[in-house]
């Protein structure tokens, strides 16, 4: 990216690059939850009980973060396609790079992990959930499992569940260039009827939200069209639908209401207002790329969640007494 001179390629550039850091920060936001910790086999916090904290957190985590992934995928998407022809020989290359960049780091973070999983088993069975199976107690299947479905469709690292989706889709990018080069805009229409209606259950690695989001951003690179720019001449009213789509998706969570596709437009229109917004603000010069904040963004998203997980589950067992103050300071 940084080899590109136009302007509008430049704002492309450093729009992605400027986005990596807070989308990072909103995966973080997305596991800070205090209301769902399990300590000892139960729940410190029952559903209802610190109202302010579950509306602050829906807000923040539930609603604003809720496009960070999705546009991880669409920027993947984008950038795997992105410059020169999709050829055999271009495949292979791509792939090869990605073994380097994607299923390395997988492999390597997965079994640090499993390191502290056992670790914590064995010196913190005080705040653990207690509902993991001992790792003594494992057959070679949960041995298996534990790189790709140990948990809910999880990985035993909780959040590469991102990079094996990335990894599977990537591996069926000939598939995603054939289907978009004959079905033109059709193609990510249809893959994402699937994945707002959920006409396709989700499988470990193969999930309709991320073919969606992927193909989405696949299809501008393959269509060669700026979606930075694009975007961005739609930022007002795309900020006026995303304000008004926000609105209606908390109301209907307090009322208790499921209405059809709201959630699922939200989050497509929060990816579009970011991605405008951001590209906005880069080309005024109100915005500008942090190279050590945009480096960092991997290394936030390797590492978050063990400690995440740890400090709120200290937080819960030895913050006394539990109150709205003290839930929203450790949300904080």
């Amino acid at each position: 990216m940084c080899t590109l001179m136009r302007p509008d390629d430049k704002i492309l550039s450093h729009t992605i690059s400027f986005l990596r850091f807070p989308l990072i920060v909103a995966v973080v936001l997305l596991h800070s939850n205090l209301s769902v910790v399990i300590i000892n086999g139960t729940r410190p916090v029952n559903a209802g009980q610190y109202p302010v904290h579950e509306w602050l957190y829906r807000l923040f985590s539930y609603e604003l973060a809720e496009a960070a992934v999705p546009l991880f995928f669409f920027i993947s998407g984008f950038l795997f396609f992105y410059h020169g022809d999709f050829s055999p020989r271009v495949y292979v290359n791509k792939i090869k790079r990605r073994v380097r960049s994607l299923l390395i780091p997988y492999l390597f973070w997965n079994m640090a992990v499993l390191v502290l999983f056992v670790l914590s088993q064995m010196y913190f069975s005080r705040i653990s959930s207690g509902h993991t199976l001992p790792i003594t107690e494992f057959t070679f299947s949960d041995w298996l499992r534990l790189f790709w479905d140990y948990s809910d469709g999880h990985p035993i690292g909780y959040q590469f569940w991102f990079i094996r989706d990335l990894m599977v889709i990537s591996l069926l990018s000939p598939v995603v260039f054939l289907f978009v080069r004959h079905l033109k805009c059709f193609a990510p229409f249809l893959c994402g009827i699937i994945w707002a209606f959920h006409l396709v259950p989700a499988v470990p690695g193969f999930g309709p939200m991320s073919i969606f989001f992927f193909t989405f951003g696949a299809w501008f690179s393959i269509r060669h069209r700026n979606f930075a720019v694009i975007f961005e001449k739609y930022r007002r009213p795309l900020t006026a639908l995303y304000a008004a789509l926000l609105l209606c998706d908390i109301l209907s969570w307090h009322f208790h209401a499921d209405p059809p596709l709201l959630h699922e437009s939200a989050i497509v229109t929060g990816l579009l207002t970011v991605t405008a917004r951001t590209a906005r603000g880069i080309r005024s010069g109100s915005l500008r790329v942090n190279g050590l904040l945009s480096g960092s963004a991997f290394w936030i998203y390797a590492i978050h969640l063990i400690p995440v997980a740890l400090l709120l589950k200290c937080w819960l067992s030895f913050v006394r007494p539990l109150n709205e103050f003290t839930m929203i300071a450790g949300y904080v």
